[in-house]
């Protein structure tokens, strides 16, 4: 087992080629308006001090990883133990906040958060950073809504409700607090921080995913 503390700039490989998959026993994303009011105003509160030479550090916990290797020779692939509520809703906020940028005005931030989320020169399912369980439809919902398109209706999943709280949240945040898109973007990749934890091939995950989880949300 090693653990490093990363900004979300690194977990996402400074915009590199990097894939994550949920494990089959992941539940289904579950985050609700609780959880996501918490993080945005967390977010919020390191946005008003923040300062680009000295970023204020805020840490979101841990992202347990199994290294299984690499697809299509250069892309490193792990499967997420623990940690997918977290991740998929920073992704979520970072397609909002795509979503809302001017395509003149920010076309470089723009293409700063979409290295965030997509592998761009792979295919398939490899074309995406993360890849949520298949459970209640949260992988169809989310691998839309990377690439710019609608959710599907009639799905179970959180995702979509997800995805369009954060919308409103941030395009109020722009029209009445002026809200600075790329100091904002800058928060998210390197103030919002988490440990690490890289587990042995030998370990076994369900049981350390267990462990960690045994007094969460059921």
């Amino acid at each position: 087992m090693k653990a490093d503390s990363l900004q979300m700039v690194r977990v996402f490989q400074a915009g590199g080629d990097i894939h994550y998959v949920l494990p089959h026993f992941q539940r289904e994303y579950a985050w609700g308006e609780t959880e996501w009011k918490t993080l945005l105003t967390d977010i919020f509160s390191v946005y008003e001090i923040y300062n680009d030479e000295q970023p204020p550090e805020h840490f979101m916990g841990s992202l347990v990883v199994i290294n299984d290797g690499t697809q299509a020779g250069t892309v490193p692939v792990f499967r997420l133990v623990d940690g997918q509520q977290r991740l998929t809703t920073i992704s979520l906020l970072l397609c909002a906040l795509e979503r809302l940028l001017d395509n003149d005005e920010h076309a470089a931030l723009q293409k700063k958060v979409r290295r965030m989320l997509l592998n761009l020169d792979e295919s398939g399912n490899l074309h995406y950073k993360l890849l949520p369980t298949l459970k209640y439809g949260d992988r169809a919902s989310y691998c839309v809504i990377v690439i710019g398109k609608d959710p599907p209706e009639g799905v179970e999943s959180r995702i979509p409700e997800a995805f369009a709280y954060l919308t409103a949240h941030l395009s109020n945040r722009f029209k009445s607090d002026g809200i600075d898109p790329n100091r904002l973007f800058n928060v998210l990749m390197t103030s919002l921080q988490v440990v690490f934890i890289n587990l042995n091939q030998g370990e076994r995950p369900y049981e350390i995913f267990e462990s960690l989880n045994y007094k969460g949300k059921s």
